[in-house]
């Protein structure tokens, strides 16, 4: 489809008046300003004065309450000077620290007749151990 020049020329004419008729200067300039409503000063006054009653009110009511209530449910303590004794009772295993060992180097080994109870408290030469010849 071929447009002639003239229709080009006409449909370009007819949207610049578009462009100029719809207010694209508008688009450049500021908005309007707005009016800044002012609240008057007892207003601010007022509700300055109501706050101040209230948090009166509510600390002289909390003052009121709390001194009916007798000092007796508070647990106290006088101070000494004493020692701190600690305890703590845990299940547990207790073992030597150093042990040791007993070896029987006869050559083809013996049969023991006696052998000193378990956690038994020994001394240098105690009888630890009795073999058989």
């Amino acid at each position: 489809m071929a447009i002639s020049t003239t229709e080009d020329e006409d449909r370009t004419s007819k949207f610049a008046a578009v462009l100029k008729n719809s207010g694209t200067a508008g688009l450049n300039s500021p908005p309007p300003k707005r009016q800044r409503r002012r609240v008057p000063r007892w207003t601010v006054l007022g509700v300055i004065v109501l706050v101040v009653v209230g948090f009166a009110t509510a600390s002289v009511k909390s003052t009121l309450l709390s001194s009916s209530a007798p000092a007796q449910s508070v647990l106290t303590e006088k101070v000494r000077r004493a020692d701190l004794v600690v305890s703590i009772a845990e299940d547990g295993n207790v073992e030597s620290a150093h042990n040791k060992d007993v070896k029987c180097e006869l050559q083809g080994g013996g049969t023991i007749l006696w052998l000193i109870p378990d956690g038994a408290m020994a001394q240098k030469g105690d009888e630890l151990v009795r073999l058989d010849s």
